[in-house]
């Protein structure tokens, strides 16, 4: 019943149930198992769900992230948004920057670009990799991809 009424809230608070009930199956869950505790003994309120649910929507925070704030926020009970300026994990979305990152990489890594130009497709996965490590981790992988695929077919 807890687990239900906290989903509720959060999906209502997010206008994601879907999303909602992923991450409270998920993620929550696995804190409260982890906690050896029950929900109620976290400091997680369905707010703080539901606001890193719309951050991981909107873009502004990689789900990785996400889930790292998440357990910061269960065992403090902070505040989301500054637990995420205090670690530094606003997610990097400016493509002019990515694309900086992702030129580097390219530049960096001649055997791997001459691999892929081959005809070996899953070297495409080193140089994400490489632009992910550049970012920390904070670049969404999906937009990545699609600026190392542009990058690289030209």
């Amino acid at each position: 019943r807890e687990v239900a009424l906290f989903f509720e809230e959060t999906a209502r608070l997010c206008g994601r149930a879907l999303s909602a009930a992923h991450w409270v199956m998920r993620d929550v869950l696995a804190l409260v198992g982890e906690s050896g505790r029950d929900l109620a003994a976290l400091k997680l309120a369905p707010s703080h769900l539901a606001r890193l649910i719309e951050r991981v929507e909107q873009g502004s925070l990689t789900p990785a992230s996400a889930r790292e704030v998440l357990a910061e926020v269960a065992r403090s009970g902070d505040d989301p948004d500054a637990v995420v300026a205090a670690r530094g994990l606003e997610a990097v979305s400016d493509t002019g920057e990515l694309e900086g990152f992702a030129r580097e990489v390219i530049e960096g890594h001649p055997e791997q670009l001459a691999q892929f130009r081959a005809g070996e497709q899953k070297v495409m996965n080193f140089f994400i990799g490489q632009v992910m490590k550049k970012t920390r981790g904070k670049a969404d992988p999906a937009v990545v991809r699609q600026l190392m695929a542009r990058l690289l077919a030209g």
